[in-house]
Order: C-alpha cells, then sequence, then structure tokens
C-alpha cells in the first residue's frame, strides 16, 4: 500500500509545491509528470496556466510602464484620488505644485493645502460629475478639472498653471 500512496502522492506534491510558487508571483514555474494519466492532464493544465498568466503579467507590466511614462511626459499636475480619499497615482507635475514630495497613499487634504481645491474634489464626489475651477495653490493660479470616475468611485484631478494669464475663465484654456 504504501508504494501505491508513494505512487499517487509525489506528482500532487509536485503540484503543490508549484502552485505555491506561482503564489508567490513566480509564474515560469512548470510541473514535469512523466506519467500519462489524470495527474498529467492536470499538470499540462496547470503548464498552460501559468504560461498564459506569465504573458500577461508581462502584457501589464509593459502597459503599466507606458502609462508611467506619459504621465511623466504630461506638464500637467495629474492625480487619482480613491473612493476613501488617498492619493493613489500622482506625476511629477503633481508633486510639483504641492512640496514635492511623492503623496501615494497620503489623504488628498493632507497633501492639497488649498480650501477652494479641497472643496472641488468634495463637490465632485458628492455630485458625481466633472467640474472645473480657477483655484490659488500658494501663489499659483491652477485651473483644476475633477473628474468622477464612477467604476473606482474616485476621483481623476489635472491641473494647469495659469499663472501670469488671465485667471479668468479663458476659452483657450
Amino acid at each position: 500500500a504504501g508504494g501505491v500512496t508513494f505512487h499517487l502522492t509525489r506528482p500532487m506534491q509536485a503540484l503543490v509545491r508549484a502552485s505555491a510558487k506561482v503564489a508567490q508571483g513566480d509564474f515560469k514555474t512548470k510541473v514535469r509528470i512523466a506519467r500519462r494519466d489524470e495527474f498529467r492532464a492536470l499538470a499540462d493544465g496547470f503548464n498552460a496556466m501559468t504560461e498564459r498568466l506569465d504573458s500577461q503579467f508581462e502584457a501589464l507590466l509593459r502597459r503599466n510602464e507606458e502609462v508611467e511614462n506619459v504621465m511623466a511626459a504630461i506638464g500637467e499636475g495629474l492625480a487619482v484620488i480613491d473612493a476613501s480619499g488617498r492619493i493613489t497615482l500622482a506625476n511629477r507635475s503633481f508633486c510639483a505644485l504641492f512640496s514635492g514630495a511623492a503623496p501615494e497613499n497620503a489623504f488628498y487634504w493632507e497633501t492639497i493645502r488649498s480650501g477652494a481645491l479641497q472643496e472641488l474634489i468634495g463637490r465632485v464626489r458628492d455630485e458625481k460629475k466633472t467640474l472645473d475651477a480657477v483655484v490659488r495653490i500658494g501663489e499659483r493660479h491652477v485651473l483644476a478639472a475633477a473628474s468622477y470616475l464612477p467604476r473606482q468611485q474616485g476621483i481623476a484631478l489635472v491641473l494647469h498653471e495659469v499663472t501670469g494669464l488671465q485667471t479668468g475663465r479663458d476659452p483657450a484654456l
């Protein structure tokens, strides 16, 4: 009976070890089983799944890198605020407007020291629509556009500095 148990548990242990590696993020893990039975079919399915996961993860990493490059290149301040009020994403231009520190995971009211901008964000959250206003941040005047993101129940915030330009509503902006 011990030989039969060993014969059945060895391939199962290989699958358990491999799935633990995948759970830790190693999508290149493969299971090699020489037998030609249900365990082999399970191993083949597992290997096909990890190949697909690895491919999708690589595509996601490339896409994330593209988004980061675009965000870095944008001259306007850009931030995303989640449903709890935390800043989940901010580009360099946004950080430059507010002390230069990366504000990710900080609550927006800890980073954004502008009552008018905080009020705009609150209105967008309450009214669930896009609003904009010219606000003052320190000595700067900024055209702020805040858009409600229904799927995330968050807010996308775009800040365009207009200091030195007319601070009233300018259609050319």
